[in-house]
């Protein structure tokens, strides 16, 4: 079969020598029209709302601000996940949008359910929608696990050990 191949070639130089004209004007087309981007993002357009509740326990924070911000964005338009974290004092919900919707879109929506919320949350609570990112933007994530202290109690006893 290889061999056939190389017969062909040589008996069809004209042939060859067009094709590969052709893939190289081609290439040079596709190039040019091509989008340069050198990291793709990884991740589906999502929104941030978070809201600020000082003085409510992370129970409180999940029954009256959490639970009605996902409330309202359920069933949004082209709405595909929506998750929350709720903390002392602290409330975050990501809503994630199908692919391709366009992220300014999504961050109208996710503004115009916001309004409607008003009479449902504690009085001087008000939802902020965070700045626009990506998950290409954090660099580096690192995160330290142990189960004793011992290396902490190594270090304050001998801080200038340079062997730890």
């Amino acid at each position: 079969m290889f061999n056939e191949i190389i017969k062909f070639s040589l008996n069809n130089k004209l042939f060859v020598l067009l094709g590969a004209a052709l893939l190289v004007v081609g290439g040079v087309y596709m190039t040019q029209q091509m989008d340069v981007d050198v990291f793709p993002d990884l991740t589906a357009p999502t929104v941030v709302v978070m809201t600020d509740a000082h003085g409510l326990s992370a129970e409180e924070v999940e029954r009256l601000i959490s639970f009605h911000i996902e409330t309202a964005v359920n069933g949004a338009t082209d709405v595909r996940r929506v998750r929350s974290n709720s903390s002392q004092g602290f409330s975050f919900v990501w809503i994630e949008f199908d692919w391709g919707t366009d992220i300014f879109k999504a961050r109208q929506i996710v503004s115009e359910k916001m309004v409607t919320l008003a009479s449902a949350l504690p009085d001087g609570i008000v939802p902020v929608l965070a700045p626009q990112s990506s998950v290409m933007g954090e660099i580096l994530f690192v995160g330290l696990q142990t189960e004793n202290t011992q290396i902490e109690q190594i270090n304050a006893d001998n801080p200038d050990d340079e062997n730890l």
